[in-house]
């Protein structure tokens, strides 16, 4: 498994929190990678899921008007999805959901200057030490993976028992870690994308996960 120097996981001012949105559990939101028009391909900028939840929270609320821009829905999709609200949310349920969580991008160097841009297959195999160590950092319960084919390369680079990661079509697997870490299969919420289908499956992962953990009895994953 490769090290690289990784761009630091955002962490929500309530995350862990007893009071967040999850009851305390700790729910890191997994991205899948990192575009700029500013800088080079193979940049690694270590401050840049800050700076960008921190320009998706400040934002002025709607006017009504004026369309978001497309990475804005994505952001506002993911929040309904963790949420259960809709689009009708107000900029405060969005502000304090996003607060209940942590946020990293997997493949954390500039991959491009569009979101057409694809990451090649080694940015993905070279991106396994970096989400380890945002694992260290943020400790989280829940990973909700944002992508079909980010879920494979999550599996593939840090799951190496499991066969065949792609084909996997269950909603959830845990990590064999000393604390099981659930996985959370989703589609990428930028366009086509259910928030309310989306938000029962987190939900049942996280009842779940709850429930197996204070039990501890072992049960099929997802």
């Amino acid at each position: 498994m490769e090290n690289s120097v990784s761009n630091r996981a955002w962490v929500g001012t309530d995350y862990g929190a007893p009071t967040n949105v999850f009851g305390g559990l700790r729910v890191l939101v997994l991205g899948e990678s990192i575009h700029s028009t500013e800088h080079v391909p193979g940049t690694i900028l270590p401050d840049y899921n800050n700076q960008l939840i921190g320009e998706y929270l400040e934002r002025a609320p709607a006017d009504g008007a004026d369309q978001p821009l497309r990475w804005l829905r994505t952001f506002d999709n993911m929040a309904w999805a963790l949420s259960g609200d809709g689009p009708d949310a107000s900029r405060t349920s969005e502000r304090r959901t996003w607060q209940s969580v942590a946020f990293y991008n997997y493949v954390d160097s500039i991959v491009g200057d569009s979101s057409r841009k694809r990451p090649p297959r080694s940015a993905f195999r070279n991106a396994a030490g970096g989400f380890e160590s945002a694992l260290e950092q943020a400790k989280p319960h829940l990973v909700v993976c944002w992508g079909l084919e980010l879920f494979g390369w999550v599996i593939n680079n840090h799951f190496k028992e499991y066969s065949k990661p792609w084909d996997f079509q269950g909603e959830w697997i845990d990590l064999p870690r000393s604390r099981p870490i659930r996985i959370v299969r989703m589609q990428h919420p930028s366009t086509a994308f259910s928030p309310k289908h989306w938000h029962v499956v987190i939900s049942n992962a996280i009842h779940d996960y709850i429930e197996r953990v204070q039990n501890m009895v072992p049960r099929p994953e997802g």
